[in-house]
């Protein structure tokens, strides 16, 4: 019995010893078969001395290239002129917008005669299909801040006393924008236009293209207008290139928009001495064209 006792120890103890091997090479990541021989895995190193500097530049370039990202590869925008966006499939884009309605300020027959003008304004749209977009933005006061501090200023019939009350209020009106997040929509309604190869042969000049497809979507987008004007929907109008930047500008800049505003922006670029932000192949192209007609004219 005493024999049977240690033998049983002894398979136990093997058992066991087995159990925490396979255990520990599993957990190294090695093979359970100690035997097998593990192979050696080929690393491969470039040697930096064969390149050329020509090639060490060619290269950096790629990998820059590679890492950046551009709006207009983004969204597909080739151009934005003549208050159209031309996108990369031949097809142009005119933006209008609209501004809000109390809707539920509203009596129920006032209510269902906003509806009615609003599927009337949908249902005679003659185009490709309509595209309605909203934009939510924190609120910005800044610039009516400024046109008030103005007022207070030039306002001589203020004593020392009411002067002082405005400003405060004014200020406070800042630091509650600056401090509360409270948003507000903007209502956009985008109207594309197919280019035909019809139009590609009658209209070869790109500026009378412009012109002329942006004539076209103007008559039908002006239906639209008059039916959300009748519905009382205020401050409907056709967006110009620098609205439709800033429509762009708030979609790719949601978090810091309001800081980093589109007016400065464009005003830091116009005054620059140098360009240095990243340029795309069709920016660069375009700077050649004018570069070269300027150097004709003066020429």
């Amino acid at each position: 019995m005493e024999g049977d006792s240690i033998f049983g120890f002894v398979v136990l103890g093997i058992m066991l010893t087995l159990i925490y091997f396979f255990w520990d090479r599993s957990r190294k990541n090695l093979p359970l078969n100690p035997f097998k021989k593990q192979s050696k895995k080929k690393i491969y190193i470039e040697d930096e001395d064969e390149e050329t500097p020509e090639e060490k530049e060619k290269k950096q370039k790629s990998n820059e290239k590679k890492k950046r990202v551009n709006i207009r590869e983004l969204l597909d925008i080739e151009d934005i002129k003549h208050g159209l966006m031309k996108l990369k499939n031949d097809r142009f884009v005119l933006v209008v917008k609209a501004g809000g309605v109390n809707y539920y300020l509203k009596s129920p027959g006032e209510q269902e005669a906003i509806d009615a003008a609003f599927e009337a304004g949908i249902s005679a749209y003659d185009g490709s299909e309509m595209i309605i977009y909203t934009q939510s933005r924190r609120v910005d006061y800044d610039d009516h801040i400024k046109y008030q501090l103005d007022l207070v200023g030039n306002n001589r019939s203020l004593n020392d006393v009411q002067a002082y009350y405005c400003l405060n209020v004014l200020n406070n009106v800042d630091i509650w924008q600056t401090n509360t997040e409270v948003y507000e929509k903007h209502r956009y309604f985008l109207l594309p236009y197919d280019l035909s190869a019809k139009d590609k042969k009658k209209f070869k000049n790109e500026d009378q293209l412009y012109k002329r497809i942006f004539i076209i979507m103007s008559r039908k987008a002006k239906i639209l207008m008059d039916t959300m004007g009748r519905a009382g929907v205020r401050n409907v109008h056709i967006a110009t290139n620098v609205r439709i930047y800033e429509m762009l500008h708030h979609a790719m800049r949601r978090s810091d928009s309001r800081h980093y505003k589109l007016e400065e922006a464009l005003r830091r670029e116009v005054d620059a001495l140098f360009v240095t932000s990243d340029r795309d192949e069709h920016q660069i192209e375009l700077v050649e064209k004018i570069t070269k007609e300027v150097e004709s004219d003066a020429s």
